[in-house]
């Protein structure tokens, strides 16, 4: 489930991810994030992209996927991409408040937003996939690279490292970090200052940072999906994915 609200004045848009604690991604969350975008887009000046208490989102719902068709697993990648590629395409301003884990498609989630607010504490950020024999999808590769640069991205690419956000500001991928109870305070004073800003400006600013790295993304996505959803679907790949769906079950603390 995904919740679409908006502050008193309705200059901020709130989109928050609700699909149980974990916030785990399915095709039919990608639709319903989408469209709250589309809405929200339209209507409001800015939006505050936002999760739960524990995970802003703690990836791809493997169990989930592990009973997917390759055409079917392939579909949700591209509808996952396009949702990146919206998202990061968004004319108004929006930004991203991480109270919890963003792990895996959850950190490239939390990554499209134009300013990025995670919680201080126990909390990790990352992209896992690699140690579950996955190869990261070209969208969320090449944004984590373009936000980070590739000396720091390979090094959470490489090794599936996961990282609390205070380690996170030096290498870009957060802007600041404030406790738990003030992050969604802060991202929406944040949220509501970028409102004030010209419509235009701001959105022809973004489209100067963002348009080389969409086209890019754009170009690679048909080519290199279909090559992930072959590996994703391999016996090796499969007993990895099957053994941490199991574990996840038990102990929910990270997620491809």
């Amino acid at each position: 489930m995904v919740l679409l609200d908006a502050d008193d004045d309705g200059d901020c848009a709130i989109i928050r991810l609700s699909s149980g604690e974990q916030n785990l991604i399915t095709a039919d969350v990608v639709t319903k994030i989408s469209d709250a975008f589309g809405e929200a887009a339209s209507s409001c000046k800015s939006i505050l992209f936002c999760g739960g208490e524990r995970f802003f989102s703690n990836g791809l719902d493997l169990e989930w996927a592990l009973n997917c068709s390759e055409t079917d697993l392939t579909d949700f990648f591209l509808e996952l991409g396009e949702l990146v590629l919206q998202i990061l395409d968004t004319k108004v301003p929006v930004v991203s408040g991480a109270c919890g884990h963003a792990i895996g498609a959850g950190k490239t989630l939390f990554v499209t937003g134009d300013y990025r607010i995670a919680a201080t504490g126990h909390i990790l950020i990352g992209a896992p996939e690699v140690t579950l024999g996955v190869p990261n999808p070209v969208f969320a590769d090449q944004l984590l690279r373009f936000v980070a640069g590739d000396f720091h991205a390979s090094k959470l690419i490489n090794f599936g490292t996961l990282v609390p956000p205070e380690q996170m500001v030096p290498m870009g991928i957060v802007h600041e970090v404030a406790d738990k109870a003030d992050v969604e305070k802060r991202a929406m004073e944040m949220a509501l200052r970028l409102a004030t800003l010209s419509g235009p400006s701001f959105a022809e600013t973004k489209r100067m940072r963002i348009e080389k790295l969409c086209l890019h993304i754009r170009d690679e996505m048909a080519a290199q999906i279909p090559t992930l959803v072959r590996i994703f679907q391999s016996a090796e790949t499969q007993a990895q994915l099957l053994k941490a769906a199991s574990m996840l079950k038990r102990s929910p603390s990270g997620n491809e």
